[in-house]
């Protein structure tokens, strides 16, 4: 976890238009004014000057990084046999422990970063509500806490548990009111993360709800009770890999 990622990005070059930022004084109520020498939090182009920063510094020689074509957040080293995944600024890193330690140890010497944690069978990992295990054969990533997470939030652990994700077809349109359209676009939002990492089992029917985001209706929201009961019955359900696999 880079700290603070986007205060961490480079300065704006000299050829760019300068930026200034006016504050009052919480001692004095006096207006002051400061010259910007670079991106910070809730500026629109934070985000892209980070990925410039991060991504030219992986990518260089020294690091030795080449960047994935499809999923762009994917970075593999043939060399170190370590591999990558880059989200804003989290990293997931796989390799041999020499080897991914050495580029701690680079990373931490370009930017201020946040303790590792190491994946081990005592010391599971919250990756971005992600949560990874692993025992003597197996990694695993399950989604549980997430998905309490989200029940609670959208108050239904309460829920009937459902056997599948989905069961009809939508066709009552008859429209909601405000509220409860409301509910049913925090439920595709919610799930939308699980379909979208760690729940490929729940990607059709969340494809399927989201058609009706635009005008909610009865069915819509009768088919967001059905998978969020079905997500309450099987919320342990993982996707694993073989330590030793190919």
């Amino acid at each position: 976890d880079v700290s603070t990622a986007f205060l961490q990005s480079n300065s704006y070059g000299p050829n760019e238009p300068p930026k200034y930022l006016k504050f009052r004084s919480p001692v004095n109520g006096e207006l002051l004014y400061y010259k910007q020498s670079g991106p910070i939090y809730g500026e629109a182009s934070a985000p892209k000057r980070w990925e410039e920063t991060i991504v030219p510094w992986l990518t260089s020689k020294s690091q030795g990084f080449v960047q994935g074509t499809s999923g762009k957040c994917v970075f593999h080293n043939s060399k170190t046999g370590v591999t990558l995944l880059l989200y804003v600024n989290d990293l997931l890193i796989d390799g041999d422990e020499d080897q991914v330690q050495a580029f701690l140890n680079a990373i931490n010497g370009r930017f201020h970063c946040k303790p590792a944690e190491w994946l081990s069978s005592e010391n599971p990992i919250d990756h971005l509500g992600m949560n990874l295990m692993m025992d003597e054969n197996r990694i695993y990533i399950s989604m549980a806490s997430y998905i309490d997470k989200i029940l609670d939030a959208l108050d239904a652990q309460d829920i009937e548990p459902q056997t599948l994700p989905i069961k009809e077809h939508i066709t009552d349109d008859e429209a909601v009111d405000t509220s409860t359209a409301n509910w049913c676009r925090s439920v595709m939002g919610c799930t939308g993360w699980l379909a979208n990492t760690a729940r490929p089992d729940v990607k059709y029917t969340h494809s399927r709800i989201s058609r009706h985001l635009a005008k909610p209706n009865k069915g819509m929201y009768k088919a967001c009770e059905h998978l969020l009961g079905y997500l309450k019955a099987h919320k342990y359900l993982c996707i694993y890999q073989e330590l030793n696999a190919p």
